[in-house]
């Protein structure tokens, strides 16, 4: 004999099968942490291009801050060109 707790948990396992779904599950954590690194990425970057693109700063024509500078837009143009595309195929 079925009890009504059992009818119950079963349809509630059909209903919501699809939620618990263990890749479905993969995929939405991999696609929330792409997507945190490319927050994270715009704002680190975009702290350090204020800091090293300020041209009244005493570094700011030195070799170390033109790579930093350097490499800071090429993150940051990175964060912004191509993380959103790699959130989206990765939410397919």
């Amino acid at each position: 004999m079925v009890s009504s707790h059992d009818s119950f948990t079963n349809s509630l396992n059909n209903q919501f099968s699809g939620y618990f779904d263990p890749e479905h599950t993969l995929r939405v954590r991999l696609t929330l942490l792409v997507s945190a690194g490319g927050l994270l990425g715009l704002v680190g970057n975009g702290l350090l291009l204020s800091y090293y693109g300020n041209r009244q700063t005493r570094t700011y024509r030195s070799r170390d801050a033109i790579y930093i500078r350097r490499m800071a837009y090429t993150d940051f143009l990175i964060c912004v060109l191509i993380i959103p595309y790699a959130v989206f195929f990765e939410a397919e």
